[in-house]
């Protein structure tokens, strides 16, 4: 309790601790000791967390400068651009990854502070967390990704919807949260128009998202009588798997596959009938 002799005034300051489980509020009241006379007044409390912003370079700006062959991993940085002073137990920032489930498939994320973890919202999304009980300025995780047969020679990603978990801080992004990677050829084959295979239906489903037991079915029409060599290969045309082997019946025809113990990826389904080649994609996401 602070006295104030009359006819005198005091600076008086008040230190507000905001919960973040209830509304902001809080009452002055004052008394006078000889009459007994209060009064009360409610006092405007405006609560603005600290920003922190998450970027994938640095310095800020633009993303990094990525390219890679079919097949090869590359690494997305992301950066905190400030301290966060904020003191909690534990703390989590989690933010989603978009990308082209097409040209790209996620492997792994580590955490530079605290730990991370991924889980799979979408086939072409993923929802990232880290934790930890500080965070400081720098690199905070990496995340990996395999660079597959792309639809074009450039595709991009983009991070989104960070949220800081309690929310005593707010997270914003930079301009670097979207940034893109060139696919250059291997073996002469970058895109998928390069293996001849752009205009060819795809199974059905063509993403088989890995909860359990997924299958997907594959058809197609034979003109006559014919001996069917029905494959599955991997972007690198290494074959995964032996869907048919022998004689069909003319018209047309449907074969369930179960794409059991195959990582994540992009995969083509071969078929050779005795009258050509054909290929289509099949996208397995977990």
């Amino acid at each position: 309790m602070i006295t104030i002799p009359p006819g005198l005034s005091r600076l008086i300051a008040v230190r507000y601790t905001p919960d973040s489980s209830k509304m902001p509020f809080a009452i002055l009241k004052a008394t006078d000791v000889q009459c007994r006379f209060s009064a009360a007044v409610q006092l405007r409390i405006d609560v603005q967390n600290p920003n922190v912003t998450l970027a994938s370079n640095s310095f800020s700006g633009e993303a990094p400068v990525l390219s890679g062959r079919p097949g090869d991993n590359v690494e997305i940085p992301l950066f905190l651009l400030q301290n966060v002073d904020c003191v909690s137990s534990e703390m989590r920032l989690s933010f989603d990854l978009q990308f082209d489930v097409f040209s790209l498939s996620p492997n792994t994320v580590s955490a530079i502070q605290g730990t991370a973890s991924m889980r799979r919202l979408t086939p072409d999304k993923i929802r990232i967390t880290v934790a930890g009980a500080k965070f400081t300025q720098g690199e905070l995780a990496r995340i990996k990704m395999e660079i597959l047969i792309g639809r074009t020679s450039r595709t991009t990603y983009m991070i989104s919807n960070p949220v800081f978990e309690p929310p005593l801080v707010e997270a914003l992004l930079d301009g670097s949260s979207e940034g893109s990677i060139t696919i250059k050829p291997r073996n002469g084959v970058t895109t998928l128009d390069d293996l001849g295979i752009s205009f060819l239906s795809a199974p059905k489903p063509n993403i088989v998202v890995q909860s359990g037991m997924q299958k997907t079915t594959i058809s197609f029409n034979l003109e006559k009588d014919s001996y069917v060599d029905l494959r599955v290969m991997n972007q690198l045309g290494v074959e995964v798997a032996a869907v048919y082997n022998g004689w069909m019946p003319g018209g047309r025809h449907e074969i369930e596959y179960i794409p059991s113990n195959l990582p994540s990826g992009l995969y083509l389904v071969t078929m050779t009938d005795g009258t050509g080649h054909y290929t289509q994609k099949l996208i397995l996401a977990r």
